[in-house]
């Protein structure tokens, strides 16, 4: 395993706070340095205050004010990650996979998930192994 400091550093936005630990544990004992946010605020807290290798973020989480919509806030998350891999991790269906795609992001992983797909899609992203657009991996039944 390689040292907290030289390992690759992921954000995790999840407002859900039993999926957010199971996300980071996961993540940690696979090497990876978390940081997780429970909402915008402190995903935007983060990502200005350190460049990450790596975004996961809920789709939904919570609700923008109204003058928002779903798009603004993950484009916002998108672009602040500076060119780092996003993934959207969501519990919503496939038909909006081709939007993810249109708005940039790098992977799309249903809810509920395996973690062995879990951390299948983060070194996929990492490595540059994904293709581009959307490589979606369907929950298990």
């Amino acid at each position: 395993m390689m040292a907290y400091d030289q390992a690759p550093r992921l954000l995790v936005v999840e407002d859900d706070p039993a999926i957010s630990e199971l996300v980071r544990e996961c993540l940690e004992a696979e090497g990876y340095a978390v940081v997780t946010a429970d909402d915008m605020e402190q995903a935007v807290a983060a990502l200005t205050q350190r460049q990450y290798d790596l975004v996961l973020a809920d789709a939904i989480g919570e609700t923008p004010p109204a003058h928002l919509d779903r798009w603004h806030t993950l484009d916002r998350l998108r672009d602040l990650a500076g060119g780092a891999p996003a993934i959207v991790f969501t519990a919503h269906g496939s038909h909006d996979f081709a939007e993810f795609r249109e708005h940039g992001f790098s992977d799309l992983l249903l809810k509920p998930f395996d973690l062995d797909d879990l951390v299948a899609v983060v070194r996929r992203n990492l490595t540059g192994n994904a293709e581009r657009g959307i490589n979606s991996l369907r929950h298990r039944a």
